[in-house]
């Protein structure tokens, strides 16, 4: 019969004060890394600098396609309309939540926002207007 060997109390010892050292690092790395761990100077932000933010942006795209998406049901309605509408409304309340999390304007989209396309300087059919002179004769 083989001899079974088992480990001694010191080795024991030094393995779980090597796994507790490697967790602990791998933790402190993630914790150290992540975006959570953001100084409270950086989350002192303006409400003006947080309505510009990539998030409050990203916020109001997805609240007008939102609501795009409801009036395009609601134009041409089929047997799953009110479904959908419903549930694009829970959306639409959850992004507002967000938005009110984020410092963003509540209720602002990405369609309110957008300026009016600018307006064309002259008809391709009409006359240019100049002010061009005659040389003296």
């Amino acid at each position: 019969m083989s001899r079974r060997r088992t480990a001694s109390t010191k080795k024991k010892l030094a393995l779980l004060v090597t796994a507790a050292a490697v967790a602990g690092g791998g933790a402190f790395a993630l914790a150290t890394t992540s975006n959570a761990s953001q100084s409270t100077a950086q989350n002192a932000k303006t409400l003006s600098s947080a309505a510009d933010s990539t998030v409050c942006q990203g916020l109001a795209t997805a609240l007008g396609n939102n609501q795009k998406f409801i009036d395009g049901q609601r134009a041409a309605p089929d047997a799953q309309s009110n479904a959908r509408i419903a549930n694009r409304e829970a959306v639409i309340a959850q992004i507002k939540v967000q938005q009110k999390a984020s410092g963003c304007a509540v209720g602002e989209s990405a369609q309110d926002s957008q300026a009016a396309p600018p307006a064309q300087s002259a008809p391709a059919g009409s006359p240019a207007t100049s002010t061009a002179t005659t040389p003296a004769a």
